[in-house]
This record gives C-alpha cells, structure tokens and sequence, in this order.
C-alpha cells in the first residue's frame, strides 16, 4: 500500500513537473507568466522574461496567485497603437516661468528654483535641483505633496472635464507628468495601460529637463534671474 501511494506520488510530479508549477518550462506554457497582458516576449535585449525571474526566485510566488501580482501593459505597443498628437511646452514654462512666478506671490527668489523639480520625481529631481543650485529639500516635498494631491483629486479633475475612463493616454499623461511615480503607483491598481503611460511620460519629461540643465547657458540664465531678482527685492 505505501508503495503504491509513493508510485501514485511519483507519477503525479511527473505529469506537472514540479509541485509549485513555478519552472521555467510550465511557466511558459502559462499565459499569466507572459511578459506583459499585450506582449508575450521582452521587448528590449536587455529586458529579463517574466518566466525568467519567476523561475529565478520560485520562493517569492509560493502560494500566491500570478494572476494577482501587477502585469502593466507594454507602453510599446500601446504607443503604436496610439500616436503622439501633444505638443506641450511644459518644459520651457516649468524652467522659465517659476523663479517670476515664485517672486511674484512673495516667495524668497532663491527657493524658486527647488520648484522647478515640482513635476519630476527624486530620482532626476535631485539631480536637476543640484545642477541649478536649489532647495533639494523644498522639491522633495513639493514632489511628495503632488502625487498625493493627483492620487487624491485626479479622478474628480477628470470627471469634471469629461475625460472618458478609456483614454488611457490623456490620463495617463497628464498624472505622469504632473504627479510622477505615486499618481503611477495609483494607476497600477486602476488602469494597467495608463500606469505604463504615466510611467514611459514622467521619464521621459525627467531626463528632458535633466538635460536642459545639463546645458550651462540655460542654466546660467535661470541662475542670473533668480540673481536679478533678489536684487531688485
């Protein structure tokens, strides 16, 4: 009788591989372990399959469900599903705008430049600020304060302004840009693609304004306004 159990055993594991079903071979057979719910295989060389990592680290998806861990949409499909059609200049009016706006409601001239890093998240934030020579800290919790207000009011905003719930790229966008990763985070749990736009959207507008301060005339005219107008305060 023991051996008969311990053959039944035997021939159980044989015909799923393994007890977990977390291998490499039984994952890619599971369409839950696909790289993304709009892209089977990786989409860069440099990109690990998800049944890869999976099949790596066995111990961190024991008794859990794959269908409930977060699978965001490939923004590269979904980019070429949907063309660019927006043209923003919130680059120039983020770097030029703030120091005389700053001045103009009575904020010191100096702190103006930390919110200049009010629409990038800390990780290029830091960076930025630094390059300009800024208040790190001031843009941290003017960044912090952002994508708590977007995750808050970000819905309400666009019911107001009648943005349907399926474009994901208007929304997506839009919390990107102006909320960073926490709006991002937000979108993850509600709306798979427009995460995967917010991301692809605050990057991409991060590293654009790393660069534009990078570049020593832009960065010299910005300091000389915050200059000129501490002097004339």
């Amino acid at each position: 009788m023991q051996r008969a159990g311990v053959s039944l055993l035997n021939i159980t594991r044989n015909k799923s591989e393994s007890v977990t079903g977390l291998t490499k071979p039984e994952l890619e057979q599971n369409p839950i372990a696909e790289q993304a719910p709009n892209r089977a295989e990786p989409w860069s060389q440099t990109q690990e399959s998800r049944a890869e990592v999976i099949a790596r680290h066995p111990q961190r998806f024991i008794q859990k469900e794959l269908e409930s861990q977060p699978r965001p949409y490939a923004a590269i499909d979904l980019i070429a599903q949907e063309p660019v059609r927006y043209l923003t200049h919130e680059e120039a009016l983020t770097f030029f705008c703030y120091p005389i706006f700053c001045y103009t409601i009575g904020i010191e001239s100096l702190r103006s430049i930390g919110f200049i890093g009010r629409l990038v998240t800390l990780a290029l934030g830091t960076p930025l600020i630094n390059a300009l020579g800024g208040s790190v800290s001031l843009m941290a919790v003017c960044t912090i304060l952002s994508g708590i207000c977007g995750v808050l009011i970000g819905d309400s905003i666009f019911n107001f302004l009648r943005v349907p719930t399926n474009d994901y790229v208007t929304r997506g966008v839009t919390l990107g840009i102006n909320c960073g990763a926490i709006a991002t985070a937000h979108l993850l749990n509600i709306d798979p693609r427009a995460a995967s736009m917010s991301s692809l959207s605050f990057s991409i507008f991060g590293t654009v304004m790393v660069i534009m301060a990078s570049i020593g005339a832009i960065r010299l005219l910005i300091q000389s306004w915050v200059v000129a107008l501490l002097e004339d305060s």
